[in-house]
């Protein structure tokens, strides 16, 4: 019995010796001349993707082409909605003649002025009409470049939210995307975790869904701390080398292991 009760001791003075390392202090603690380290272990994640969008048309306009579909990916500047633009293209022609002939009239006025074969006042209003010309032309340009919605960065369709051949108004969501080579991972911790935790931090993230570790740094500490949990979110990005060897995806979720150097 006495066997007994020394074991039980002895098994609970290691339980709560480990569990003291986890939790207190040990700035102050040093052993063969060497810092004392803390691993922290329970933090949770959520991985983000940095840039994500959904896509909307700029135009009134009839949809002839979106070969992107859901999980297609894509490069940087790949077309990935295309519009039927025969008439603001032959708008924009039409502009351009316009502004050629009101060039035309200005230039004849200038120099029948110069005889006094008209008045100044004329030669003003013909002015006016190719600077209203040319107003007309750059608004019919700047229509046409929404004809085509390119690609603003390497990704993946997440969605398609129309499709070829059906009529939409401008300010319609088309395509919902997200970019898979930058993902960041949010984090809730302690507040208190900010006397050593910085900007710069590096830490280890265990993606759950993966069985992976993969490394991360703090870039983002949000200026808010909750005052009834007193946590704070912290931001961490991943190297985009490690993400394409690891394939995370944005949604996945682990844990943070930190390492408080006192």
């Amino acid at each position: 019995m006495k066997y007994l009760i020394g074991m039980a001791v002895l098994l609970s003075s290691n339980v709560f010796a480990q569990y003291e390392l986890d939790i207190i202090d040990l700035n102050s603690l040093k052993s063969d001349g060497m810092q004392i380290e803390r691993k922290i272990t329970d933090a949770r994640g959520v991985i983000n993707a940095r840039n994500q969008a959904t896509l909307k048309s700029g135009i009134n306009g009839k949809i002839i082409d979106m070969p992107a579909l859901s999980g297609t990916r894509f490069k940087k500047g790949a077309r990935l909605v295309q519009f039927d633009c025969r008439k603001p293209l032959a708008d924009v022609r039409a502009s351009k003649a316009n502004v050629a002939i009101q060039l035309q009239k200005v230039e004849a006025n200038k120099e029948m002025a110069t005889f006094e074969a008209i008045s100044e006042y004329e030669v003003v209003v013909a002015q006016e009409e190719l600077n209203k010309a040319i107003a007309e032309k750059e608004s019919l340009d700047s229509h046409v470049t929404s004809c085509e919605i390119r690609a603003p960065y390497d990704g993946q369709v997440v969605e398609n939210l129309a499709n070829p051949f059906e009529v939409v108004p401008a300010n319609e969501p088309l395509l919902s995307i997200v970019d898979t080579s930058h993902l960041e991972v949010s984090l809730i911790v302690p507040s208190h975790w900010l006397k050593w935790l910085k900007l710069e931090s590096d830490f280890s993230f265990f993606v759950d869904e993966l069985n992976a570790e993969l490394h991360a740094k703090v870039t983002r500490i949000l200026p808010i701390i909750d005052p009834v949990s007193r946590t704070v979110k912290v931001i961490g990005e991943f190297s985009p080398q490690e993400v394409k060897d690891t394939g995370i995806l944005p949604g996945m979720s682990g844990s943070a292991l930190f390492t408080d150097r006192g």
